[in-house]
């Protein structure tokens, strides 16, 4: 995934000579707690050193195979055990519980965000493993045996795996065409519009979907990923004002797991950037929600108008961990890098 990194098998440093923010700390507390690996009580002494010492005794056995089936089709995901990928050494380099909310997600979503016969280009945004992003990619195989998934990543061992997966689930992916690229968020996109031009052409084609699973655990990693996906959005823009899927354009599906950065944060960045926003998972147990009937029933509305409007069906069954948000651009911003090119090429013309 897209995060900060730092090398476990560096020298032992105190955690600040190691440039890791407090909120980079506080995911791995919180990871190092949940898994046995840090008592409580030891909570404020070298967590990073004692997150060190265990994945180093466990190092021969640190690699693992998931397997995820969704009906008929079965995912094999290569990458480090749950309990050692979830460090700092590389974030991407496990499955994390928002990435199998998201791809659950898109599997019973899966006849309105991929109908028969259609072409599809999805792009994954600190892909990690690569399990949403593959499954879209079988998805597509099933429905119409075309489409395009690019996954990104911006760490290099996360790539490797990344590469890997798509290569162990190569049959499933049928003619569907599959890239895999190294993107920081925040930066210069053309990497992504080289590859859309290197699958389709000079034109390229226009994205559709993008997907991000349980990315965000640092304050400094909202704004480029939000100016990443506006960026995205802006050139791939589509006309229709309906409301589904289909005619709100490219839209951004995020499982968001709370990791040191609040919901709020997340969404002041997306508003600051023209984006609106619809959840489409709130679920009064994982939301922190109270169990009087106002709030339960504030709860089932905000479901049934966000699901509704994205993809006019019925809300999710509550089985995800966090919330799942989507957002877009309203119509008049859609579109507005290609057709500024457009104008000006119908202007030299």
């Amino acid at each position: 995934m897209d995060h900060e990194t730092a090398d476990l098998s560096m020298p032992q440093a105190p955690e600040e000579e190691l440039g890791l923010s407090a909120a980079a700390l506080a995911a791995l507390a919180e990871f190092a707690l949940d898994n046995g690996i840090l008592a409580e009580a030891d909570a404020d002494s070298s967590i990073r050193q004692q997150v060190q010492s265990h994945f180093e005794a466990l190092e021969p056995e640190k690699e693992e195979l998931f397997t995820f089936e969704y009906g008929h089709v079965r995912l094999t995901m290569e990458g480090w055990r749950r309990d050692l990928g979830q460090t700092l050494s590389s974030t991407g380099l496990t499955v994390w519980s928002g990435a199998e909310d998201l791809a659950a997600y898109l599997w019973r979503h899966r006849a309105v965000l991929f109908p028969e016969k259609s072409q599809k280009v999805v792009v994954e945004l600190g892909a990690g493993l690569g399990l949403p992003g593959i499954l879209c990619g079988a998805i597509m195989a099933l429905a119409s045996d075309s489409g395009t998934v690019i996954c990104t990543d911006g760490d290099d061992n996360s790539l490797e795996k990344l590469r890997r997966n798509v290569e162990i689930n190569g049959e499933l992916l049928g003619a569907v065409q599959t890239e895999v690229l190294r993107l920081r968020w925040g930066q210069d996109l053309r990497v992504l519009d080289e590859a859309l031009e290197r699958l389709h052409g000079e034109d390229g084609r226009a994205v559709d979907l993008i997907i991000a699973a349980d990315v965000i655990y640092q304050e400094e990693a909202v704004e480029p990923l939000f100016a990443t996906v506006q960026q995205i959005m802006r050139t791939s823009g589509r006309s229709g004002s309906t409301g589904d899927v289909g005619d709100i354009g490219c839209v951004f599906i995020l499982s968001f797991t709370r990791r040191g950065v609040s919901y709020g944060r997340v969404i002041d960045a997306a508003e600051a950037v023209g984006l609106e926003y619809r959840i489409v998972c709130e679920c009064a147990s994982n939301m922190g929600i109270s169990s009087s009937p106002e709030s339960v029933w504030e709860a089932e509305q905000s479901m049934e108008k966000g699901l509704d409007v994205i993809v006019g069906s019925s809300p999710c069954d509550c089985c995800c961990t966090e919330p799942l948000y989507v957002f877009w651009l309203p119509g008049e911003m859609r579109g507005e890098e290609r057709r500024a090119e457009e104008s000006r090429g119908d202007e030299m013309s």
